[in-house]
């Protein structure tokens, strides 16, 4: 929009019917959010219903995920840096301490992906959706070919039904990327009136394909095994198995059958 006067009282219109349109969605949300031990919840509904801090968030548990990757090199492959994204200035918070907000958000994350983690209940069908860029797209119909595996860093926001999934794209021809939207039946956690989420899912991408220019893809959960740290850093510093010398269980084997007739003469005498 045109700035002046006008612009500005039309910007001010236009994020007011987001806001009434946010608010319809969860006007029934009678879920108790005060108190220091709702601090998790509260988080949690604010990345559903303000969605840009979501994002901020959410970004916080992409970033992590990858320099975690790459710094322990559990991929054995080396993975592109993340670019930073500025944390966008906040009235009366100096330039200096956009470090403390960028920890805020990364407690913030972690505090939500744990409260989910150990609230997840009964398994539902769940849907989510989002867009895709060129790269990505070419990647998942790789995958959904050989059906093979995919995990969802962070966690999933999903929806009940593959309509609302779909009413969650929104009906913008300019957008940018494939539509995608995804199914799963899995544990997860039922809050802010009609939300389904899952945190960290692993499982098997079992088909990916387009219907009515949307790519549909069905994935099968196959569960983590949980484990205490204890036991992670054990797993994690033990050494690693000794790989079989070449021919090494024939050559067992042949050696135990030369001996045989040695044996066999022995007891004979």
């Amino acid at each position: 929009m045109e700035g002046g006067e006008d612009g500005a009282e039309g910007a001010e219109g236009m994020e007011a019917m987001m806001e009434t349109a946010a608010g319809d969605l969860y006007k029934d949300d009678s879920e108790d959010y005060n108190g220091a031990g709702n601090l998790p919840k509260l988080l949690l509904a604010q990345c559903v219903k303000n969605p840009y801090f979501g994002d901020l968030v959410k970004m916080q548990v992409v970033k992590w995920e990858f320099e975690y990757v790459e710094t322990a090199g559990l991929l054995g492959v080396k993975l592109p840096p993340i670019p930073e994204i500025p944390v966008p200035k906040v009235p009366g918070v100096p330039v200096d301490q956009f470090d403390k907000v960028q920890q805020q958000l990364a407690g913030a994350a972690g505090m939500v992906g744990a409260s989910i983690d150990a609230s997840e209940g009964d398994a539902k069908d769940v849907w989510w959706s989002g867009y895709a860029g060129e790269d990505d797209l070419e990647t998942l119909k790789e995958v959904g070919a050989a059906q093979g595996p995919i995990m969802f860093p962070g966690w999933i926001c999903g929806w009940a039904t593959e309509d609302e999934a779909k009413k969650d794209l929104g009906t913008s021809d300019d957008a940018q990327g494939t539509k995608v939207i995804f199914k799963v039946n899995a544990k997860c956690l039922s809050a802010v009136v009609c939300r389904h989420f899952i945190q960290r899912l692993n499982g098997k991408l079992d088909k990916f394909e387009e219907k009515d220019g949307i790519f549909v893809g069905e994935v099968s959960e196959v569960p983590f095994e949980a484990d205490t740290l204890a036991e992670w850093a054990k797993k994690k510093d033990a050494p690693a198995e000794a790989a079989p010398a070449e021919g090494g269980e024939e050559k067992k084997d042949e050696e135990k059958k030369d001996d045989a007739p040695a044996e066999m003469e022995a007891a004979a005498e």
